[in-house]
């Protein structure tokens, strides 16, 4: 059996966080209010959504992308109590990859600016984003042979028993067809004679 190694793809990945303006240095990252977390959350929906990934794609970006608000509970209860915002993007090429999560990085920043703007939002009220981590370059991501090989034991595994279990009932399905035909038989040799 012969399992071929893909190439990898390159992943790049971000965290920014949403502040608000006039809080002190010291405390900007842990005093949120309920406006910065909506906001996110509608950021993160219209980036990923139509218009945002057609803004991403007209300024360049061509890799794959995904934005989401920080979730600190579960897929079924999500809680999101402050507005950090996680980002990646990959690809085939590193090149690509770190090209894409800057020009998402740039769309959400001007998005964010202009939602505030639009509304009427004071100068001096304008929230902005702060970026808090990323990676230093893009990380190939390959595919692991363990998994394929695991799968296609799985598969075997299946396949083995689908045959087994047909198999064995096939006798009975047999037994039951010959008895059949003895009684047909006798029946119909019965009624000439």
């Amino acid at each position: 059996m012969y399992i071929q190694r893909q190439p990898p793809v390159y992943r790049v990945a971000a965290s920014l966080v949403l502040i608000s303006p006039g809080i002190p240095s010291s405390n900007r990252y842990e005093t949120f209010s309920e406006r910065l977390i909506v906001l996110g959350n509608v950021l993160c929906q219209w980036i990923s959504g139509e218009q945002g990934r057609e803004q991403v794609v007209r300024r360049g970006g061509t890799a794959e992308y995904q934005v989401e608000l920080v979730n600190e509970g579960t897929q079924e209860i999500p809680l999101h109590e402050k507005p950090y915002i996680r980002l990646s993007a990959i690809s085939n090429t590193a090149e690509d990859a770190d090209h894409t999560l800057a020009v998402v990085l740039k769309t959400f920043e001007a998005e964010l600016r202009r939602l505030q703007v639009d509304i009427g939002s004071k100068e001096s009220a304008i929230a902005t984003m702060q970026l808090v981590d990323n990676t230093d370059q893009p990380i190939p991501v390959f595919a692991r042979r363990s998994r394929a090989i695991g799968a296609v034991a799985v598969l075997t595994v299946l396949c083995v028993m689908s045959a087994a279990l047909f198999f064995e009932r096939w006798p009975i399905w047999a037994l039951r067809r010959r008895r059949q035909n003895i009684i047909t038989r006798r029946k119909t040799g019965a009624s000439h004679g």
